[in-house]
């Protein structure tokens, strides 16, 4: 087997919950990826899911401004790559400073005002981004980030959250964000199985699913689906229709999916 392109191709979708429609809720999920159309050897893709719920009324914005401060993050953080650890500082400090903004341009009640109005904007963030030479993995809260191998395997490359019960998770709009952020940086090694396909996704898809077992064939299905363009973009043409067949048969929560492939064969009859 050739070893695929260094070329990266990205795409999405992200779906109102079928819970969210019968409650007139908005989706207060958000996507993000790039590059945008083509390919490139530098690549993100990233999903965030707001918390909902009276306490975080505002998360669906949130979750935008998540999106936002870590594209502005990571503009400068693949020119000299630093410890994962300072990148999660720094959307956490750049998500701040927008939500402070947004706060100012709408204001919120005077009984949420102060260090805790950021709660209105909670919200999770999940990212894999990478260039030929390095891949950074990145989560705060819940949501699935898996990684595709040459091989066919499909692995979680950042451990679990501790210390959590139920449907608890951890947030942007927590206090001590950075320490409860995951980060991972890997290096490419001539020795070392380098991924040909990242996944991010909202908890939402996941947990429509009856197992874990379950959801990661799913991901290994996806990874099989898309070895050209054509098919890597025929597939993303279909995604909205399958995740909300996944809300409505599933959880009923919105459903976000992101997905990167380098699988891309030579011969130009299959792009």
């Amino acid at each position: 087997m050739s070893e695929p392109s260094s070329e990266w191709r990205c795409g999405g979708a992200s779906v109102q919950g079928s819970a969210h429609k019968r409650r007139n809720q908005p989706n207060q999920d958000a996507i993000w990826w790039s590059p945008r159309a083509d390919e490139d050897e530098q690549f993100a893709i990233a999903v965030a899911d707001g918390h909902g719920g009276p306490a975080y009324h505002r998360s669906h914005v949130g979750a935008q401004l998540a999106l936002q401060a870590l594209e502005e993050a990571l503009a400068w953080y693949f020119d000299e790559p630093e410890p994962p650890e300072r990148l999660a500082e720094d959307v956490v400090t750049v998500w701040r400073q927008l939500v402070d903004a947004h706060i100012a341009a709408h204001p919120l009640p005077a009984t949420a005002q102060g260090e805790r109005s950021r709660e209105a904007y909670g919200t999770t963030l999940v990212c894999v981004a990478g260039t030929p030479r390095h891949l950074l993995t990145l989560q705060v809260g819940d949501g699935d980030l898996m990684l595709g191998y040459p091989d066919g395997t499909v692995e979680r490359p950042l451990p679990d959250d501790q210390g959590l019960q139920g449907e608890q998770t951890y947030s942007l709009c927590m206090a001590d964000a950075p320490a409860h952020t995951r980060t991972l940086l890997r290096h490419r090694s001539p020795d070392q199985p380098w991924p040909d396909f990242a996944m991010v996704a909202t908890d939402g898809v996941s947990k429509s699913f009856v197992s874990e077992a379950a959801f990661e064939k799913v991901v290994q299905s996806y990874r099989t689906l898309v070895p050209t363009k054509r098919e890597l973009l025929a597939t993303l043409e279909a995604l909205p229709g399958w995740l909300d067949e996944v809300s409505v048969n599933g959880s009923g929560d919105d459903a976000s999916l992101c997905m990167a492939s380098r699988r891309f064969g030579g011969n130009t009859a299959n792009t």
